[in-house]
């Protein structure tokens, strides 16, 4: 793979010197004002908020001929409120700073086979983000190799998720380099039915050794996606863990990943009428012994968000779910208590009104494991989603979750002390 890169540069750096390129310009702005009350389910105790958080990018595409391209795409987000004359906002933070987000040659019919490379700083999501995704910010560093021969695309990757060492040891006669975190992998989707429906295969590795352990966990799946029937669309997908983290040291035992993630969904929309409705089936398995060598936890490999299809133009469950998780971007990562050990069932209806969109949803939360005489109910939300075409040239929006406590919280607070919570956004995005 290093040397595929460095071939890669090499022929990319010739074009960029000998052509003329033909340059598109483009941007992308969104604004979400999120807020929450209620978090802890708590009623007797008071808590919640409410914050911008914001985006804004200008890129551009560099076409030099020959299947030659590069692209780069400057910009900032998170959550802004500095005071423009303190400088930082009252907890001492200053907004977001302008930074490289993207950035990548690529080379498309590679000598003239259907073969391209893509190397440098770049978005990434397959599927969902059950296994991997960047989060649609920052984009990750490394290269991807893509087989396109119909109706087969075949990818294979190696990306630099977290360096470790770097710059900063070089010339400095550092006898021991920690590891970094690598991951390398293929994913192969079959087309069928004429472009209608697809079938996906997967592979990934996540590498770190360090003086305390060689961590190697694996993810594998399969997933199916498509519209074989006008109106109707459907998906489906399985991943099961493997590998294990091998410690160095003879005080901690070695660990085997054994979790699993499986997935199905489902939304009909008919042709003569202006609604939509469908429902879906997520799981991220846990485990009801800690103890034991196999851990049964599923996460994903790059502590992704994930997407449940971005039905409200963010990651997430329901909105109030969504706000309950850490940075409220629902990651399924074992730092996120709300994303991992979780089954999900969802149902919704959505009607569309020319520039208007409506959609209802009803979740139900549960623990996928739970030990002996714990209770597993996480409860239900209702969900609500609007959004506005403003004359094709601006998209605004308003989400909103009532979630009604089960009985995990009820029995951390009390029967008597228990509330629902609320949480949600508003919203609006161009691009350009």
């Amino acid at each position: 793979m290093k040397k595929m890169m460095a071939v890669v540069l090499v022929l990319g750096l010739a074009a960029l010197l000998q052509a003329q390129p033909e340059v598109e310009w483009g941007g992308l702005f969104y604004s979400y004002t999120f807020f929450w009350q209620n978090a802890d389910f708590n009623k007797n105790i008071a808590d919640g908020d409410n914050y911008t958080y914001m985006h804004g990018d200008i890129h551009a595409l560099a076409d030099f001929g020959e299947g030659v391209s590069a692209f780069v795409k400057v910009g900032a987000w998170g959550e802004y409120g500095m005071h423009p004359v303190w400088g930082t906002d009252i907890d001492g933070n200053m907004d977001p700073r302008v930074g490289l987000l993207e950035a990548y040659l690529k080379i498309d019919n590679l000598f003239d086979y259907p073969i391209s490379v893509k190397v440098g700083k770049q978005n990434v999501l397959y599927g969902d983000g059950a296994v991997m995704f960047d989060g649609g910010e920052d984009g990750f560093l490394g290269t991807k190799v893509n087989l396109a021969f119909d109706p087969i695309s075949w990818d294979f990757f190696y990306y630099r998720l977290a360096e470790s060492g770097g710059i900063e040891l070089v010339a400095t006669g550092a006898d021991s380099i920690p590891g970094d975190l690598n991951l390398m992998g293929t994913y192969l989707t079959l087309g069928l039915m004429e472009g209608k429906m697809n079938l996906q295969g997967y592979l990934f590795m996540r590498m770190q050794n360090n003086s305390e352990a060689e961590d190697k966990p694996m993810w594998f799946g399969a997933r199916t996606e498509g519209a074989p029937v006008e109106g109707l669309n459907f998906k489906a997908e399985v991943t099961m863990m493997g590998g294990k983290k091998d410690y160095t040291t003879e005080e901690a035992t070695d660990m085997n990943y054994k979790g699993m993630h499986a997935m199905v969904g489902l939304d009909y929309a008919p042709a003569s009428l202006p609604v939509s409705f469908g429902g879906a089936y997520v799981m991220f398995s846990g485990d009801d012994d800690p103890t034991d060598t196999d851990n049964k936890v599923y996460v994903a490999a790059t502590d992704a968000p994930y997407a449940f299809g971005f039905y409200k133009s963010w990651p997430g469950f329901g909105p109030a779910h969504t706000m309950a998780t850490p940075y409220g971007f629902a990651c399924v990562a074992d730092w996120d208590p709300m994303m991992i050990n979780l089954n999900v069932i969802n149902a919704h209806l959505g009607i569309n009104a020319g520039a208007l969109s409506l959609r209802g949803d009803f979740f139900m939360y549960a623990r996928n494991k739970v030990g002996e005489n714990e209770k597993s109910a996480l409860g239900n939300e209702i969900g609500l989603l609007a959004s506005y075409n403003y004359r094709d040239a601006l998209t605004v929006g308003f989400t909103v979750g009532y979630w009604m406590p089960g009985d995990v919280q009820k029995e951390f607070v009390g029967d008597d002390n228990a509330s629902a919570m609320l949480g949600g956004s508003v919203f609006f995005a161009k691009g350009f």
